[in-house]
């Protein structure tokens, strides 16, 4: 219930909102946890009266009420990525664009410390390498999710190519998949997996007068080869997703668009990674 006292605090100084309400039922409690006393609904009927639905957990917003949602202009926030097809997402972007509802999307990567502040400078041709190495072999939908949706955000545009390659892990060893996708503008974004090795999450991004290189965990790093002060500050994505309604425009900030095309790629890449890599 952590994800609820976290909420309630970003919005603690945001004008004009009221927190209506929660649904925690599926949730996990942390020990110790000092919860707000914010009223409990069932998910129906939050869906139903809020305006605004920050949902953390977007496997527990069954596809009959996350279609309510967007046609009752029940604008949300996911914390999480929606578990969708590139024709289920299809079938929402049509909704949001009929009803104006505005759907946004925790991106990971634009808020670790230096691919977040790579995309602050961003501009091509760029050479983006992220090295990662995980301890468990992750799930591998949700972890190339992740990849794409930050290519996205980034070059805005489908890769010309996407190659793979891997080495297969031998006994005790690490299993070791390179992705690349190379684009038109002659920018390319190299990822490196390691896995069952140590956690690491290392950046080099080359593009017009800027080096950017580093840890991507710690965001110890340095810009240019000089040391990078001071580190990117978190943004409040909470009030930052509530102040979008002060703009003019603002439904253009929706994320479904960029996550339509992140997950029409990712059928892709799943085939190309199960018929060239070891990666099963």
């Amino acid at each position: 219930m952590t994800s609820v006292v976290s909420h309630a605090r970003n919005l603690k100084n945001t004008s004009g909102i009221r927190i209506l309400g929660k649904s925690s039922v599926g949730m996990p409690e942390g020990p110790g946890v000092a919860v707000p006393d914010i009223p409990e609904y069932n998910r129906r009927e939050l869906v139903e009266a809020a305006d605004l639905l920050l949902v953390d957990r977007s496997s527990l917003l069954f596809p009959d009420l996350l279609k309510l949602a967007i046609r009752r202009n029940t604008h949300l926030f996911f914390t999480d990525f929606p578990d969708l097809t590139a024709e289920e997402c299809a079938d929402l972007l049509k909704l949001a664009d009929e009803a104006q509802t505005l759907v946004r999307i925790h991106n990971p990567l634009l808020r670790a410390p230096l691919t977040g502040r790579l995309a602050t400078f961003w501009q091509e041709p760029a050479c983006i390498s992220l090295q990662e190495s995980f301890p468990v072999i992750p799930d591998k939908k949700p972890l190339l999710i992740r990849y794409l949706y930050y290519a996205v955000a980034l070059f805005n545009a489908r890769p010309q190519k996407i190659r793979v390659a891997g080495v297969p892990r031998e006994e005790n060893g690490h299993l070791f998949i390179n992705i690349r996708f190379d684009y038109p503008t002659w920018s390319t974004f190299n990822i490196d997996l390691l896995l069952s090795a140590p956690e690491t999450s290392i950046l080099r991004a080359a593009l017009p007068g800027k080096y950017l290189e580093g840890n991507n965990l710690t965001g110890k790093g340095s810009l240019n080869h000089k040391e990078i002060t001071p580190p990117l500050q978190p943004v409040n994505e909470e009030e930052a997703f509530v102040r979008l309604f002060d703009e003019e425009g603002w439904y253009r900030h929706s994320d479904l668009p960029a996550y339509n095309t992140t997950l029409s790629m990712l059928n892709d890449l799943l085939r190309k990674i199960e018929l060239y890599t070891p990666w099963g």
